[in-house]
């Protein structure tokens, strides 16, 4: 999703004490892995999000989580060049932030980072627009035919991803609580990072619930249980 590059790097103090983790913050696996200079978390390559150009041998790399974004100066083009996406550099990265922090929430996560099977037919048939963390990492890559073209954009494919698991997964469900865990999550990261953009206009037309509230949240359809279903609960609980 575009290079991370060092100069917008702002320095801080290591601790000595802080060793790095052994396995991906993103995925939770080992393998060959890129240890951030000023905070204990590594990545693969391709986790991170953007993805990570090859370091020099003895070239200091600072993850994305401890950039100072508030502080960091892009280059933007005139008012009268060209940019190739409809954002901005900042707002592009601090989508990237957002997403890298969620993805980060590694266990309430996972359930959302791919689409559901295509072979749960019963899921398609209730859910129309599906939407996955995946998608919407693969949309801020430059040269992706759906790339977005703006901030708003990317906070309803969000928010549609927690609207879909609360229409199709009852309440109590552990992955209707995952949803919950990661939607606060997201508001919190929202109302930091992008505290101007607007909860009405940024929600979907249809969606009838506030972000956060139970009490606001539609009541799953009902459909009857498969054979599949009924002996394996878990392949149903899906977003």
């Amino acid at each position: 999703a575009g290079s991370y590059k060092p100069g917008e790097q702002v320095q801080w103090k290591k601790d000595p004490n802080d060793p790095n983790e052994d396995w991906c913050a993103v995925c939770w696996d080992g393998g060959d892995l890129v240890c951030c200079e000023f905070c204990p978390k590594v990545f693969h390559d391709r986790c991170h999000i953007p993805h990570l150009q090859p370091l020099g041998e003895n070239e200091k790399w600072q993850c994305l989580l401890c950039t100072d974004l508030e502080n960091a100066k892009f280059d933007e083009p005139d008012i009268g060049g060209k940019r190739r996406l409809g954002l901005t550099k900042r707002e592009l990265r601090v989508m990237q932030r957002i997403l890298l922090e969620i993805f980060c929430n590694y266990e309430a996560s996972q359930p959302f980072r791919e689409l559901v099977d295509k072979e749960l037919t019963e899921y398609y048939e209730i859910i129309k627009k599906p939407m996955a963390l995946e998608i919407i990492k693969k949309k801020m890559v430059p040269g992706n035919e759906e790339h977005y073209e703006a901030v708003e954009d990317f906070v309803k494919d969000i928010r549609l991803i927690f609207k879909n698991c609360y229409e199709f997964n009852p309440k109590g469900t552990e992955i209707y609580s995952y949803a919950r865990i990661l939607e606060d999550n997201f508001e919190q990261l929202l109302e930091r990072w992008l505290p101007n953009v607007s909860v009405e206009a940024s929600k979907d037309a249809d969606s009838d619930y506030e972000p956060g509230s139970d009490a606001d949240t539609p009541e799953p359809k009902k459909r009857k249980k498969t054979k599949e279903a009924q002996s394996d609960q878990s392949l149903m609980h899906i977003r």
